[in-house]
């Protein structure tokens, strides 16, 4: 129904990350109305995700909306809402995930430019760059992804990073717990990438707050010989 491109791609990717759809029946069964939204506290997250439903959606108008802060995000953080209303989009979205649940098939060998964006959807939603403890390093280490109930598409995920050149870590799982209570939530699944081979392969954040942080730990690296001369 929509032709696969970059942007497609990394609509996918922010769907099965932070991405979210609704189906809303009116009680009275004269209409039914269909929302893809976003809820985040990065701008730039937002202004990305507008910018690639606009060129799939040209005529759909897109409105971005401020909020409050939710429990989520545990911060006083600004937060935005997108909203985008339109039965095609969610009906795809839907369908070639079985609703989250798995990666369209059609991405596992599509062109890794394809990939690659697919990759930052997801990143942008689920990934992060954590503070080294390196007395040596503004940061580094380890670029670590961290996605919940996802058990049925992770490991299809990180084969996908694999073939791109990323070093993927030991699958970890985390019990979600609650003053040391484990709670009756599905566990979450964690995996680290090996920073070198991240940036190697040409993977990449969208959020300006995120992709800084490898920028600054690569400029590190080059300082001590051992960077790759990338721009970042």
């Amino acid at each position: 129904m929509f032709p696969l491109n970059k942007e497609l791609a990394y609509i996918i990717g922010v769907y099965l990350g932070d991405g979210h759809t609704y189906i809303y029946h009116r009680k009275d069964r004269k209409s039914t109305h269909y929302w893809f939204r976003l809820n985040c506290i990065d701008y730039d997250f937002i202004e990305e995700t507008k910018r690639c439903l606009k060129t799939i959606l040209p005529d759909r108008k897109i409105p971005i909306y401020k909020v409050k802060p939710s429990n989520k995000f545990r911060s006083e953080n600004q937060q935005y809402q997108l909203v985008c209303r339109d039965k095609n989009l969610v009906e795809f979205l839907i369908g070639i995930t079985f609703n989250k649940k798995k990666i369209p098939e059609f991405l596992l060998d599509a062109d890794v430019d394809i990939r690659k964006s697919f990759f930052a959807g997801l990143l942008d939603s689920e990934g992060w760059v954590q503070k080294s403890q390196r007395s040596d390093s503004l940061y580094g280490g380890q670029i670590q992804i961290g996605i919940c109930n996802t058990e049925l598409w992770i490991d299809d995920l990180v084969r996908m990073m694999q073939r791109v050149g990323v070093k993927i870590g030991k699958r970890q799982i985390q019990l979600p717990r609650e003053n040391k209570i484990i709670q009756g939530k599905l566990p979450k699944i964690r995996y680290f990438l090996k920073t070198d081979s991240f940036i190697k392969s040409g993977l990449y954040f969208t959020i300006k707050r995120k992709q800084s942080r490898l920028r600054d730990y690569n400029m590190t690296l080059l300082n001590r010989g051992e960077g790759i001369v990338r721009t970042l």
